[in-house]
Formats: C-alpha cells, sequence, structure tokens
C-alpha cells in the first residue's frame, strides 16, 4: 500500500491576513465603481437628447452602497427632480418616467442626442469591466 500525507501550517494566519485585507479592498472596489460610474455618465451626457438641457442635468452617480453579501453597487440615472419641468402635463408622470421615455423611444427624432443614451455606454464599459478592474487594482 501506498500512502501520502499532507499536513499544511499556517492556514489560520493566511486567513487572519486576508480578512484583514477585506475593507481594504471593499474601499478600492468601491472607488473603481464610482470612478466608472463617473466615465459611464459622462459618456451618457454626450448622448442624452437635449431640448432644454433639463434631461441633461438630471444624470445623477450616488455613491456606492454596500450590499448585504459584502458586495458593492451603484445605481446610475437620469431623471429627479432636476426633470421635473420637462415633463408632459400628465398628472401620473414621474421624472424618472420622463427620462425612461426619452430612452426607451426608438422612433424619436432628435436634433441632439439619440436614445439609449445611457444603455450604449453601459454596454461599453461592460465588455471591459474585468480587465479594467484588474488594472485598476495593480496600481
Amino acid at each position: 500500500m501506498f500512502k501520502i500525507t499532507s499536513r499544511w501550517t499556517g492556514v489560520e494566519e493566511f486567513i487572519a491576513k486576508v480578512e484583514k485585507r477585506i475593507p481594504e479592498a471593499q474601499q478600492k472596489l468601491r472607488q473603481f465603481v464610482y470612478e466608472d460610474a463617473n466615465n459611464i455618465m459622462t459618456e451618457a451626457k454626450q448622448g442624452v437628447p437635449v431640448d432644454t438641457g433639463t434631461l441633461k442635468s438630471s444624470g445623477f452617480v450616488p455613491l456606492p452602497t454596500e450590499t448585504e453579501s459584502g458586495g458593492v453597487k451603484i445605481e446610475i440615472g437620469f431623471g429627479g427632480p432636476a426633470g421635473t419641468g420637462n415633463m408632459s402635463g400628465d398628472t401620473n408622470s414621474t421624472p424618472a418616467g420622463y427620462a425612461t421615455y426619452v430612452h426607451e423611444d426608438l422612433q424619436a427624432h432628435h436634433t441632439v442626442g439619440h436614445a439609449k443614451f445611457l444603455e450604449i455606454p453601459f454596454r461599453k464599459y461592460a465588455q471591459t469591466f474585468v480587465s479594467r478592474l484588474q488594472t485598476f487594482l495593480s496600481r
């Protein structure tokens, strides 16, 4: 009979070192996500349809938050209080609804900007997310 036995030492110390670095890693991830979201918003604002400028100025990028599982999330978009003055007379409309309508209306003709003004840069950035994150974390 042939038998191989191995013994690992230092596992507890290794785990403790990794756990100590989690807050630092989360902070770096929050920073990356925030910078990335701002880059997406910059490109989105270049494509947003402009009539009065209200929709363009309603773009928002809040600080990232932590998820229940310890991840990081951020929700960027257009609408909110700045979008209110540019809504139709429909009393059921919301500022966010106005932004959604303009974003999704592929049939509308805009002299400045285009539909899918947020989705297009988001999809572009999503294609290289992992490689950009790796580059960011290695600096």
